[in-house]
């Protein structure tokens, strides 16, 4: 009796030494995404301990250097808001921060989503890579087929079902492969539009906090940029 190995794995063909990889790249990019964007790993908790214990200057020197550092996409959006700015010099007014936390949450943004480009040439090769076995396999079907002595509808079938096999497998990688993509897509695009702006943006009134009242509404010209 045929085992599953057989009929699902080995019958497959050639491309079943390609497909088999990309099946287990499609669960380990899967796995890779979902501790990737862990809420504890997007926004972890010890960013607001630092920020806090900024006292004056030299610390505001430190707590930049710790968020250049820092692995965790809310210190990226954090340095790429706040590298511009001198750290000894006045909070920039809003319409300058504004336009800067604009351009960190590009930046961020960015980083999260080269984090899906696996899965992303997964589900679009993976169903080619699929078709194209199932063509060789066509091919090999029908050319037994015309060499055999007893042709018969049983004997190009089970050729076919064997053809098959590659997309099978095609599809089976791509669907999930996309489906994570678009979920992993939907966080991100939650974690940049709202969550980390509301954060970066605490934290950078934590990061100026102390300044005198003329500091804490600064013109364009009390910016130094870097």
């Amino acid at each position: 009796m045929e085992t599953l190995l057989e009929k699902f794995v080995l019958d497959g063909g050639s491309m079943m030494l390609v497909l088999v990889p990309c099946s287990l790249l499609m669960v380990g990019g899967i796995l890779q995404g979902l501790i990737r964007l862990r809420r504890f790993r997007v926004i972890p908790s010890d960013i607001d301990r630092s920020v806090s214990a900024i006292r004056g200057p030299e610390d505001r020197t430190d707590f930049l250097d710790s968020m250049s550092q820092h692995a965790a996409p809310l210190a990226h959006a954090v340095w790429f808001t706040l590298k511009h700015f001198n750290e000894s010099v006045a909070r920039p007014c809003r319409s300058v921060m504004q336009q800067s936390l604009d351009d960190a949450m590009v930046e961020v943004e960015e980083e999260l989503y080269s984090g899906l480009s696996l899965l992303s040439t997964l589900y679009t090769v993976a169903p080619l890579l699929g078709l194209m076995g199932t063509v060789l396999g066509m091919i090999d079907a029908l050319s037994e087929f015309q060499a055999s002595q007893q042709r018969s509808v049983a004997l190009l079938s089970v050729g076919i079902q064997e053809a098959l096999i590659t997309t099978l497998w095609g599809l089976a990688i791509a669907v999930p492969a996309f489906v994570a993509v678009q979920w992993f897509q939907s966080r991100i695009r939650h974690y940049t539009r709202v969550e980390l702006r509301s954060l970066v943006m605490d934290i950078v009134d934590g990061y100026y906090m102390g300044a005198g009242e003329d500091e804490l509404e600064g013109t364009g010209r009390d910016v130094t940029v870097s």
